[in-house]
């Protein structure tokens, strides 16, 4: 016994003369085949259908477009009719004049872009060199900007010490102004104490003083002489 399957649909098929029976199952397989192939077709031939819709619709639009331009060819037909009638050699060999000069003017602005490229390459070298310098200047700003952000660190840790130390500074400054009130009011009481001395020194008390010693000593002779005197002479 022996089988194959169709290329196609892969539908079973027992070969000829080894005595392979058709199956039940083999049947129900190949009429499932043959349903999803039919299936299959339904949808491609839908797809196609709704192609050849568009198709048509399309040729529809190119058919008015045909049309169009076959007027439209009408037109220039009797447009190159006209052309035909007028003189065009000569203003063909005006116009070849014409472009020989533009082509002499195009070689010349060749190789001003020629030499323009000579330049332009040299300086994108410049500009590669540029940016090679401007990678390695921005590296050091950036070291920089970490530098000054460290050093900015510093700043605010001094800035807040000089301000403790400005207040330490204002304190001592109210301190000042207060004992140099008291030194100003000594100094007044000084210069008032002074006056009251210059005042005394002004008396001459030392001289004054002398003198009523000598007169007080005079005082006392003239006390003991008069006890002598009156007690003869016993005190």
């Amino acid at each position: 016994m022996a089988s194959t399957t169709t290329t196609r649909l892969g539908l079973f098929k027992p070969t000829a003369g080894t005595n392979e029976p058709f199956r039940v199952g083999d049947i129900n397989n190949n009429f499932e085949l043959i349903d999803t192939f039919s299936a299959e077709y339904d949808t491609a031939i839908a797809a196609d259908r709704t192609r050849l819709t568009a198709l048509e619709t399309e040729d529809t639009a190119l058919d008015s477009r045909l049309d169009a331009l076959e007027a439209e060819d009408i037109v220039l037909d009797g447009r190159l009719d006209v052309i035909d009638g007028q003189t065009l050699d000569t203003r063909l060999t005006t116009a070849e004049g014409e472009i020989n000069t533009l082509e002499a003017t195009m070689v010349i602005e060749q190789g001003f872009i020629d030499t323009l490229q000579t330049t332009m390459t040299a300086e994108q070298t410049n500009i590669d060199t540029l940016q090679s310098t401007m990678i390695a200047e921005q590296t050091n700003i950036d070291t920089l900007q970490t530098t000054m952000i460290a050093e900015q660190g510093f700043i605010d840790t001094l800035q807040s010490t000089m301000t403790a130390e400005q207040t330490n500074i204002d304190t001592l400054q109210t301190t000042l102004a207060t004992e140099q009130g008291y030194i100003d009011t000594l100094q007044t009481t000084l210069a008032t104490e002074q006056g009251y001395i210059d005042t005394l020194q002004g008396y001459n008390a030392g001289t004054r003083l002398t003198a009523l010693e000598s007169v007080d000593s005079g005082y006392g002779t003239r006390i003991t002489a008069l006890e002598a005197e009156i007690d003869g002479g016993t005190p």
